[in-house]
């Protein structure tokens, strides 16, 4: 200040000035100092930037803070900013808002938002509000990644500085374009009883996952037994849904409904079977008197087919076993289901009666799905997607079954044979 009716204005109580003032010094030292001689507990100094108009409105803005220096061409540039702007103005419902600039590859780029976004909208907290390619970093005491934003991967990591899958760290959450998400943990603890995750239920048992399909349920992993025992289920929103019991007696018991069902579940389809069982004991078949009615011994004509099928046995191979091991495919011996249909029905019996004949429909058709190819995401100069990243994949086949005749579906129909009841039914004869 050169003028000394500016100087005698700031030397005096209260003093105001109505014009724009400039401080300069050729040096480092302070060119502003605030001093507060009040020894009383309230805040001093105070340091107010009003905007005191006559006609206020939402919108408008408050006040601006600017942090200037030259660049290497001697421009003036802002490095930085802190600008407050009046959301809503109406007297006991006042809303203010204050966004943080900072100069980023030649622009200011709008780094940090506090406040309503509008008059009367939600309050928040908004990090990169201008969707550019910055990150967001949160360290603790002993790790430098304890919460870690990449913006320009659009991934969420914790304990980690990448989405990299066999990266050091404890989990990630990566948001992916192009509708690719996912949710991955990575333990490289060499310790076997380190555990990756841990999902608790204080008290209560019951369901620890639950899967959603369209939000809608479609499968729970629980805990049950006073928390000792774990299970697997379909939801129990869909009847025919099943799953598996982990009981602690050392069984696993078959659920239908997200509840242990007795006599209800079957193991495997008549389309897709298992192939081997290893086990130490044969399946015991429950045979209780209790449980059954209509007990009679064997007609002549059952006698009869009995006596015929015991004939009928015979070596053979399975031709999905020769496709793939040619002459190393090993022998099986059995009987052919369609001639012990064939020994039924010339004895004037229907087959399908007998719980050792089995008989088992369905309706498919091959699906055909087209390779995608890779596509790169493209964002425009402000950092906006404008094309979503597609991840490739090569064209496949599988095959769709239905248990109801299908339109564009081939029906297929598979005979098979109880051992256990047909060696029965054999062994009266002899």
């Amino acid at each position: 200040m050169t003028r000394a009716s500016d100087l005698a204005k700031l030397l005096g109580a209260g003093a105001t000035i109505l014009d724009g003032t400039t401080i300069s010094t050729a040096d480092n030292t302070t060119q502003l100092t605030l001093t507060s001689t009040d020894a009383d507990s309230s805040v001093g100094p105070v340091l107010d930037l009003v905007r005191d108009s006559a006609s206020p409105a939402d919108g408008d803005g408050i006040g601006q803070i600017k942090f200037i220096a030259d660049n290497d061409a001697g421009e003036a540039t802002t490095y930085s900013s802190a600008f407050t702007t009046l959301r809503d103005a109406s007297n006991g419902a006042e809303d203010g808002q204050t966004i943080n600039y900072v100069m980023t590859g030649g622009a200011l780029v709008d780094h940090l938002r506090m406040g309503r976004s509008a008059a009367n909208g939600q309050s928040e907290v908004i990090i990169n509000e201008g969707s550019a390619d910055i990150d967001f970093r949160v360290e603790s005491n002993g790790e430098a990644y304890a919460l870690f934003v990449d913006g320009g991967n659009n991934s969420v990591c914790v304990g980690k500085s990448s989405d990299v899958l066999t990266e050091a760290g404890s989990a990630f959450s990566n948001l992916q374009s192009g509708g690719h998400h996912y949710f991955a943990i990575c333990n490289t603890d060499g310790a076997a009883a380190n555990s990756t995750m841990y999902i608790n239920r204080q008290s209560a048992d019951g369901t620890l996952i639950e899967f959603r399909k369209g939000n809608t349920a479609v499968g729970v992993i629980g805990s049950a037994g006073t928390g000792s025992e774990i299970f697997f289920s379909g939801s129990s929103n869909q009847s025919g849904t099943c799953g598996l019991y982990m009981a602690n007696s050392a069984r696993v018991v078959p659920m239908k409904a997200a509840v242990v069902a007795d006599d209800v579940v079957d193991l495997g389809h008549p389309s897709y079977r298992f192939d081997d069982v290893f086990a130490t004991n044969t399946s015991i078949s429950t045979s209780d008197k209790n449980e059954k009615q209509d007990i009679e011994e064997l007609t002549d004509a059952e006698k009869r087919v009995a006596v015929v099928a015991k004939g009928l046995m015979r070596k053979f191979r399975w031709k999905s076993k020769v496709a793939e091991k040619g002459d190393k495919a090993r022998t099986h011996f059995g009987i052919i289901a369609q001639d012990l249909q064939d020994a039924f029905t010339a004895e004037s019996l229907d087959a399908s009666k007998y719980a050792m004949f089995c008989s088992d429909t369905w309706w498919e058709k091959e699906i055909s799905v087209d390779a995608v190819k890779a596509v790169d995401e493209v964002k425009d100069e402000e950092g906006n997607v404008t094309t979503e990243a597609v991840e490739a994949k090569d064209a496949y086949t599988y095959m769709d079954t239905k248990d109801e005749a299908t339109t564009g579906y081939t029906e297929r129909t598979r005979l098979g044979v109880r051992y256990g009841e047909l060696l029965a039914f054999i062994i009266s004869a002899i």
